[in-house]
């Protein structure tokens, strides 16, 4: 009696096998004729098929188009989003990245992208701020002059000082390196005159100095404002 049953299930068993083997090829061959769908509308196109061979092509035609439709609304969607973000990281990086930080965002530049990356994330509030904020700064043009040596002739790790300076410090201030390989033209996001200061002496100078001070260099530096204020740092 227990083999029977085992025979008897074993029968069922192939024949499930062989009816899901059957649908699969079915919906493979609608997938051909009508390109890729769900399984479910796969299933309805089958099903129909067994009783309408017209009203089956009208109506695999119609999903196809509705499903071509839908991919290009999203492709349409995804490059204008694509487009909106380039223009905020753009504004973005004219104001300098403090004032990224001030977007309230989130800590720093990483998740800032992330948020933009995020289709459920709203742009607008985002240029809202970015607006709010460039009304607020100022930017200022300034050549800076650069030279960087070794501390003796033992010492080989200017070239490194200059490469780390300039991608750490001086590409921020959206950098132009001059040809003669010493003169940079930087510009300054900023608020106050304060400010300013801050960011000629701590945030460039400083930084540029310890930065050659950890490879055993030194540097000489000067910048002067390109605006006709005769200011000089």
């Amino acid at each position: 009696m227990a083999a029977r049953r085992q025979r008897i299930r074993g029968v069922e068993q192939a024949q499930i096998q062989q009816t899901e083997a059957n649908a699969r090829k079915e919906r493979e061959k609608m997938a051909r004729k009508f390109g890729l769908l769900t399984q479910g509308s796969l299933d309805l196109l089958v099903d129909l098929g067994k009783r309408d061979a017209k009203l089956t092509l009208v109506f695999g035609q119609s999903l196809a188009r509705e499903r071509d439709q839908a991919l290009a609304n999203q492709k349409r969607a995804e490059q204008e989003r694509s487009i909106q973000a380039a223009k905020a990281r753009k504004l973005g990086a004219e104001l300098g990245y403090p004032a990224v930080d001030a977007l309230e965002l989130g800590e720093g530049e990483d998740h800032w992208r992330t948020y933009l990356a995020n289709p459920k994330h709203p742009l607008e509030p985002l240029f809202a701020e970015i607006t709010r904020l460039a009304e607020k700064i100022k930017t200022i043009k300034v050549e800076l002059y650069l030279r960087v040596e070794n501390n003796s002739k033992y010492v080989r790790g200017k070239g490194k000082v200059r490469d780390e300076i300039e991608r750490y410090i001086l590409r921020q201030y959206a950098m132009e390196k001059h040809p003669n390989g010493v003169d940079y033209t930087l510009t300054i996001p900023y608020e106050t005159d304060e400010q300013l200061e801050q960011i000629m002496y701590r945030d460039i100078l400083q930084e540029a100095a310890s930065t050659a001070d950890a490879r055993y260099c030194f540097i000489e530096a000067d910048v002067r404002a390109l605006d006709d204020s005769g200011r000089h740092w």
